[in-house]
C-alpha cells in the first residue's frame, strides 16, 4: 500500500512540474531594438488562441518593434502573431472573444489597437523592454517591463507580473499593473479633452485623444 502511494505522490508531483510551461515573446535584446528587427521567439508559435488573444491584448497595449515612427502600421508581435496589421480584424476579434468584458480591450478596439513608435509628434510612444508568460493550469503570470514615454525627457516604467485565469472563451483578470498605468494616461486625456485642450496639446494626432 505505501509503495503505491509512493508511486501516486511522486506521479502527481512528476505532473504538477510538466504543467507548468513558459513562453519567451520579446526578449531584451529585442526589445531595445525599436525599428528594423523582426527576430522573435518560436515559442509564439506555440502559443494556444487564449495565450495568443492574451498576446494581442499586450501587442495593442503597447507598439513593440513598429515599422514607422509616426503611424505604425506593422508592428512586430502583432506580426509574429498572425494577426498582420496592427489592429487588423483578426488582431480585433481576439481581443472581443476573450476580452469581452475588459475595459481596456474595449478602448483597444475603438481605436483600432493604434500605437506610436515615436514622440517627436506629441503622441506617448508605448513599448515592451521584454515580455514572457508562464502558464500552470487555467492561471497564466505576464512578466514584462513597459515603458511610456511621455515625451522624450518623460519615461515611466512599468513591471510585472500580471495574473490571469482563463475559463473557456474568456479571459479574467485577477492583478494587472498595466492597466493602472493606462487608466491614469487616459482619464488625464478624457479631462484635457473635456476641457477643449486635446487638439492644443497634442496637435496633429489622430489618435492622441483616445490615450
Amino acid at each position: 500500500m505505501k509503495f503505491f502511494l509512493i508511486i501516486i505522490f511522486f506521479s502527481c508531483v512528476g505532473f504538477s512540474q510538466a504543467s507548468t510551461q513558459k513562453f519567451i515573446l520579446i526578449t531584451k535584446d529585442n526589445g531595445k531594438k525599436l525599428l528594423g528587427a523582426r527576430e522573435f521567439s518560436d515559442d509564439i508559435k506555440k502559443l494556444d488562441e487564449p495565450l495568443r488573444a492574451l498576446a494581442a491584448w499586450y501587442s495593442a497595449a503597447g507598439g513593440t518593434l513598429c515599422d514607422s515612427p509616426n503611424d505604425s502600421e506593422f508592428c512586430g508581435l502583432t506580426t509574429a502573431l498572425g494577426l498582420g496589421k496592427q489592429g487588423s480584424e483578426a488582431h480585433k476579434a481576439l481581443l472581443k472573444k476573450y476580452f469581452y468584458d475588459d475595459a481596456a480591450a474595449q478602448q483597444f478596439i475603438k481605436q483600432d489597437c493604434f500605437v506610436r513608435s515615436d514622440v517627436s509628434g506629441g503622441t506617448p510612444l508605448t513599448t515592451f523592454e521584454y515580455l514572457n508568460f508562464s502558464r500552470k493550469g487555467n492561471f497564466v503570470t505576464v512578466n514584462y517591463a513597459y515603458h511610456y514615454l511621455e515625451s522624450a525627457d518623460s519615461e515611466t516604467i512599468t513591471k510585472g507580473p500580471d495574473k490571469y485565469e482563463i475559463k473557456g472563451d474568456h479571459i479574467i483578470v485577477l492583478k494587472r499593473k498595466i492597466w493602472k498605468s493606462y487608466l491614469k494616461k487616459k482619464k488625464k486625456i478624457v479631462e484635457e479633452f473635456k476641457n477643449g485642450n486635446c487638439n492644443k496639446n497634442y496637435p496633429n494626432q489622430r489618435s492622441s485623444c483616445l490615450y
